[in-house]
């Protein structure tokens, strides 16, 4: 079932199943809301505002509510384009389409999305339904409106609600990490540092794809970011809660989503969260990604597909 809705004064569109609520604002076709109707435990993280502070184009990210699942592309950090005929042209702070308002459309099954670029040419869509498991899907496809190939990141920026002693949830063959930001220096000295999880975190296997990790520490005041070493073996991550012992997962096909992105924070600007990011491209940034042969990159006149599922563990 779907429908509109206003969500903390801003218009949105609702999606649910016997499972799962999922709430997306006009704006930015952000996921602002996931509720697992069986617990009623809200996963994603929540700002303390009556009304969402929504950014305007080019604007600083965190100026607004940082809260939810936006959609990052093409870039999240604040560079310029190198590659022709775009060179000089500035991405802006965690991308173009988290600010804008998209086409927004809905049926009895799915919603329907789409945005235009503004400083690049290009059209991103997304298709938002329940799979035939239950699973909150969304479809994505890139079309390359220009007759110049163009390198492009994407990433999921969903930020997740965390309790003390909760689990991340990891690809399994993978505990080699880069750093790219650290707040107290935990995991390293600085960008660029790289890490062994399993010597940073307790780590227990979960199955064959998969392995979950405590990240949190006691009465510490922390922000890391970090990304796995290499492209990803298999397409999981999620959240484990140890409170009622749920856990939650994003599935994304690892030939197009081939990376991945962990920011943990606690007592800073953005609370106690994890944020997940599958990723087309590391690093944060197009340039820095093809510096390090990890860059996504879509045709001319050509289409990039991929999708994402949330589901319970």
């Amino acid at each position: 079932m779907t429908g509109t809705t206003v969500f903390k004064g801003t218009d949105a569109l609702f999606i649910e199943n016997g499972c799962f609520k999922a709430v997306f604002t006009i704006h930015g076709a952000k996921l602002v809301s996931l509720i697992d109707k069986r617990s009623g435990r809200e996963l994603m993280l929540q700002s303390k505002n009556e009304k969402l502070i929504l950014g305007t184009y080019d604007s600083d990210y965190n100026a607004v509510d940082v809260c939810g699942f936006d959609e990052m592309f093409p870039t999240i950090d604040v560079c310029y384009s190198e590659q022709y005929p775009w060179e000089g042209v500035k991405m802006p702070d965690h991308g173009e389409v988290w600010s804008l308002d998209w086409d927004c459309a809905s049926d009895s099954e799915k919603i329907e999305a789409c945005i235009y670029g503004v400083r690049f040419p290009y059209k991103l869509s997304k298709s938002i339904y329940f799979n035939g498991n239950g699973a909150l899907r969304c479809d994505y496809r890139l079309e390359n409106l220009s007759a110049f190939n163009m390198e492009f990141l994407w990433a999921a920026h969903a930020m997740f609600a965390m309790e003390e002693d909760s689990y991340i949830i990891l690809p399994a063959g993978q505990t080699n990490a880069t750093l790219t930001y650290t707040h107290d220096g935990y995991l390293g000295s600085g960008y660029g540092d790289t890490m062994k999880i399993d010597e940073k975190f307790d780590v227990a296997a979960i199955d064959d794809c998969s392995y979950k990790i405590n990240f949190s520490r006691k009465n510490k005041v922390y922000m890391e970011k970090f990304y796995l070493n290499g492209v990803v073996e298999h397409g999981i991550c999620g959240v484990m809660y140890t409170s009622d012992g749920s856990a939650y997962k994003m599935a994304f096909p690892a030939e197009q989503v081939p990376y991945l992105g962990v920011l943990i924070s606690n007592g800073l600007h953005i609370g106690e969260c994890v944020i997940l990011e599958p990723c087309t491209a590391a690093f944060d940034r197009p340039d820095r990604a093809k510096a390090f042969n990890c860059n996504s990159v879509v045709g001319a006149h050509s289409v990039y597909k991929w999708h994402l599922e949330f589901s319970r563990l």
